[in-house]
């Protein structure tokens, strides 16, 4: 087993906090990107469903918005995870940036 240099590690993790700081922008953006999108689809579907009856546009709103929420908790879920490997520059495996462990 070779011995890793300190520059070498410092490095590593030099490479590993720009990743993950550029998968954290990355996200914070999708996170926007996605909001905005969902305005402009919800006030597609109430263009589709105008005239419709209110039942039909209620569930179809009601879907919309679990699936809006469901991608909304899995960027939030990945933002947060990132942001803990950012203040552990060691990181876990799970916490850790593909690539790096």
């Amino acid at each position: 087993m070779t011995a890793v240099s300190p520059v070498q590690t410092a490095a590593a993790l030099g490479r590993g906090y720009a990743e993950t700081l550029r998968a954290i922008k990355t996200c914070e953006d999708a996170l926007k990107r996605l909001e905005r999108d969902n305005e402009r689809e919800l006030r597609a579907l109430r263009r589709t469903l105008r005239g419709g009856r209110a039942g039909d546009t209620y569930v179809a709103e009601s879907e919309l918005f679990q699936s809006w929420r469901a991608r909304r908790e899995t960027l939030a879920a990945e933002l947060r995870r990132l942001k803990a490997a950012l203040q552990d520059p060691r990181g876990t495996p799970e916490a850790t940036p593909k690539g790096l462990a």
